[in-house]
């Protein structure tokens, strides 16, 4: 676990292509929030899920892996090394899910363990099923199982943007839609789903991209005509109204602001805007990441030796003490143990061929 004095507790997840651009197994890293260009992080731990394995979602410290091979979700501290606390599979959803459909971890604390619980742990899935309708499967942790919405959710013209899911502390999972005016709502307490319109100053052409803020608010920032903005859904707007409010707290810098040189560059005017937790990073046209940090309202330049490509790949992290042993997660004890002998078989195949070589 990154000490609090040493590094900062939030960054980013993203593949490693330097070595081989063609590479769809290259590992996961982890880059911190920090100008440091040296700075001391610890490695981030995969307990051996074999590969190839895709990053989808984080949520209170805990991670969320796909492993497609088995169907398998994973639920792990990546800066926790003891598999024993740290590690659980959860049951395998009742489709596949190897086409890789946008998938959320939410994980719901401090009302659980307000009440004496172990923390409720939800893994909350849009199934595409042809034209714009989707379905909904969900994960709990409290009934050990998945169940799945009966009637699809009609969005047409649209489609969800998988790269932007992001989830609160409610059991609750947002996403944009290729409609730039809405996004999508889904609920776990009453498994319902929703459409939910957008204020009118953040329609196109602005570059919009979901997160959460402090307290586990649900935000949506938008980077349009030199102009940076950030919207905070309120809590009651997160149960079927759509209200949201301007964040004071988020700098809105006109053309001649002086937060604009950070952002804006010749070449591309509008920088990406990364999936954020707590504080927005941007990609800017000559390859800088910035970081806008909210609580101080001020924007500051990352030393990264490498930059995420591509960007949909990307998962924000936030480092807590929390690990899945907390979580009661129902185990399959039999594709757990075919796991672990293939893992055993491919270690030796390796083993060979080093010994061949």
């Amino acid at each position: 676990m990154p000490a609090a004095d040493a590094s900062p507790t939030a960054g980013i997840f993203f593949r490693d292509f330097r070595d081989n651009l063609l590479n769809a197994c290259s590992r996961y890293i982890f880059r911190a929030f920090t100008t440091d260009p040296h700075p001391h992080l610890p490695e981030p731990c995969f307990f051996s899920i074999p590969e190839p394995f895709i990053i989808c979602s984080s949520s209170k410290g805990l991670l969320l892996c796909y492993e497609p091979e088995s169907n398998s979700y994973h639920v792990f501290n990546p800066f926790v090394h003891d598999k024993s606390t740290s590690y659980r599979r959860i049951p395998s959803p009742p489709r596949s899910h190897a086409h890789y459909p946008p998938v959320v971890l939410s994980v719901q604390d401090q009302e659980d363990q307000e009440r004496g619980r172990p923390p409720a742990c939800y893994v909350i899935c849009a199934i595409h099923e042809g034209d714009s309708k989707y379905t909904f499967e969900q994960y709990s942790s409290g009934t050990e199982g998945w169940n799945s919405t009966k009637d699809p959710l009609d969005i047409s013209p649209a489609h969800i943007r998988g790269d932007s899911g992001v989830s609160n502390d409610l059991g609750m999972a947002f996403w944009l839609t290729s409609m730039p005016g809405e996004i999508i709502r889904f609920s776990t307490a009453n498994c319902s789903s929703q459409r939910i319109n957008l204020p009118q100053d953040l329609r196109p052409p602005a570059e919009m991209q979901l997160g959460t803020v402090s307290n586990g608010d649900i935000g949506i920032v938008s980077v349009g005509e030199g102009k940076v903005r950030l919207y905070v859904l309120e809590k009651k707007g997160c149960g079927g109204s759509n209200s949201w409010r301007r964040h004071d707290g988020f700098l809105d810098v006109g053309e001649d602001g002086e937060g604009c040189g950070a952002l804006m560059c010749i070449d591309q005017p509008s920088p990406n805007i990364l999936r954020f937790e707590k504080d927005v990073p941007f990609l800017t046209g000559d390859g800088r990441i910035t970081l806008w940090e909210l609580n101080l309202a001020r924007l500051s330049a990352l030393a990264w030796d490498v930059i995420p490509r591509p960007l949909f790949d990307t998962v924000p992290y936030v480092c807590s003490l929390l690990t899945s042993a907390q979580i009661h997660v129902e185990e399959d004890r039999e594709l757990q143990e075919a796991m672990r002998k293939r893992s055993i078989r491919k270690r030796m195949k390796v083993s060979v061929e080093d010994e061949e070589g």
